[in-house]
């Protein structure tokens, strides 16, 4: 357990590593893949996934993808219009793999990729915040089958998941406050929005919150303000 949570800061401060650290190391990658595969295998092996509003979003998007079919009739009773709204991205995401693979393999492709992400962030998460305790990574294999999977929640899924990237960033920008970092915050911070607005509003107030306790300077809110204001416009839009 010692060699292996020392492996990983070994390598990153560019410490050459022992053949025992090393075959940790391919451990726990391969411990990382055969819980993968685990993890997926319900999944596929089930025709139609069993969460509760996986069959409503993929019949919305075979709406918008037939929805100039004259076969279908939808456009002689519907009015199809865009508008930039919360819970976007994972729509968006299938509805553009479906023109690949069919509907349903494209929707529970998406979901697989979504399962699979959310342990890695938590990995990421932890390896940039405090690396000596990057085993609990682990433990996000054990939420993968979460109540917002099963509800069928898995644009919230998708923004915890730019939740944690989103924090990783903002750690870092805390400690170089320089543009590169200030623009990748407002890009994750928007995506997030387009994501869930949950968690917008969570990323926003745990930020503020965090630099009011830390003692940072005040300016940084200000700053932080400019970076989620593209999604507060965004939903000032939704809410109009």
């Amino acid at each position: 357990m010692h060699i292996l949570q020392k492996n990983l800061v070994g390598v990153e401060e560019g410490i050459p590593i022992d053949k025992e650290i090393a075959q940790s190391i391919a451990l726990g990658k391969g411990l990382i893949f055969i819980l993968s595969v685990i993890i997926i295998l319900p999944l596929w092996l089930n025709w139609y996934f069993p969460n509760q509003n996986g069959l409503l979003y993929m019949l919305a998007i075979h709406v918008l993808k037939e929805f100039n079919n004259p076969y279908m009739g939808f456009a002689q009773f519907h009015e199809k219009f865009f508008l930039v709204v919360p819970n976007l991205t994972f729509h968006t995401a299938v509805y553009l793999t479906s023109f690949i693979l069919p509907l349903n393999i494209a929707y529970k492709l998406i979901v697989t990729l979504n399962m699979l992400i959310l342990p890695l962030c938590i990995f990421y998460f932890i390896r940039n915040i405090k690396p000596e305790n990057w085993l609990y990574g682990f433990i996000g294999y054990l939420y993968t089958y979460n109540y917002f999977l099963l509800k069928g929640y898995d644009t919230f899924i998708i923004s915890l998941s730019l939740f944690l990237i989103y924090f990783v960033v903002f750690h870092r920008w805390l400690k170089a406050p320089d543009r590169k970092h200030l623009f990748l915050l407002t890009l994750l911070s928007t995506v997030i929005y387009l994501s869930h607005i949950y968690t917008f509003l969570m990323s926003f107030g745990v930020s503020i919150l965090f630099i009011l306790i830390t003692q940072r300077p005040r300016k940084h809110i200000a700053r932080v303000g400019i970076a989620f204001l593209p999604g507060f416009v965004l939903f000032a839009r939704y809410l109009n």
